[in-house]
């Protein structure tokens, strides 16, 4: 075990990175925001936000994802999943080793990947972080897994990569080749937590945004299912506008009017995710994601 490092976080742990894809942009901030137990292990609890932030006509939003809880044993960080545990990161593995991080849940069958889900190693290095060493693996996810990790974890930090279609948590993969999925470009920006002064490699503020309430509360409004959808997509709206219709390379597909309610036929589309989006009359604009199965 590495003498000179801590394995995993400390209290009050708080990471922040940065996300980009075809259709918009925006943060992650996620933190530590206590202890609790869990399967009989002292767990720490934490919780995921995602802020969506303008682009061009995209609105800002903010979404709470799931909680997650991971506690440390020797070199290895374990994390809750479907009510037990896997492995997360094991910082003394060797390039080629292997690991299970989860099983597939039974409702995402539809995207054909096998039951059980696994990474492997392909390198393994150090850093050195404000004159501490820590270990570094490099994970990939092997073929037709349901849930996968990529990149390069760092102990006690977890995900510190740049640019990299994942999350610091297992996400769920596709493994359906005519689905076309828009993968989040994930990069780190900065770490702290109770013993550890901030760790901000690029120098910039990327612990205080400002103006996403303001911009949430200016956009357009409506609401659409089912999503996912295998043919119709319901379109409400208490105003009067356009409707665009966006495939995932951005490309405008088809505009519809809409005066409260229009029914919108997918039925002849490809597979994959499209973007709706609503321009009202009075001047505001929101988007949708659509996934069609």
């Amino acid at each position: 075990m590495n003498l000179n490092a801590q394995v995993w976080i400390d209290q009050n742990a708080k990471w922040h990175y940065e996300f980009w894809n075809i259709a918009n942009a925006g943060y992650y901030d996620i933190k530590n925001t206590q202890d609790t137990i869990l399967g009989g292990q002292l767990c720490n609890q934490i919780e995921q936000t995602q802020y969506i932030l303008p682009s061009g006509a995209i609105p800002a939003d903010t979404l709470s994802l799931a909680t997650e809880y991971t506690y440390v044993n020797s070199d290895t960080v374990f994390y809750w999943k479907d009510n037990q545990f896997f492995t997360l990161f094991n910082f003394g593995a060797n390039i080629g080793d292997q690991w299970l991080i989860g099983i597939n849940d039974p409702s995402m069958g539809q995207f054909a990947c096998n039951d059980s889900s696994f990474v492997e190693v392909t390198n393994t290095s150090s850093i050195t972080i404000n004159s501490m060493n820590y270990r570094t693996i490099t994970l990939t996810t092997v073929n037709n897994s349901s849930l996968g990790l990529e990149g390069t974890f760092v102990e006690r930090f977890g995900f510190m990569d740049t640019n990299i279609p994942s999350l610091p948590f297992p996400r769920f993969m596709n493994c359906d080749s005519t689905i076309v999925f828009e993968w989040n470009y994930v990069t780190f920006k900065c770490f702290e937590d109770h013993s550890f002064p901030i760790y901000n490699p690029s120098g910039e503020d990327c612990l205080s945004f400002t103006g996403i309430q303001d911009q949430t509360q200016t956009s357009a409004q409506f609401e659409l299912f089912p999503n996912p959808t295998t043919d119709f997509i319901n379109v409400f709206s208490d105003e009067t506008g356009t409707l665009i219709l966006i495939d995932y390379t951005g490309k405008k597909i088809k505009s519809y009017s809409i005066s409260q309610s229009k029914l919108i036929d997918l039925s002849s589309f490809a597979r994959g995710f499209y973007i709706i989006s609503f321009h009202s009359k009075s001047g505001t604009v929101a988007m949708k994601r659509v996934l069609k199965i």
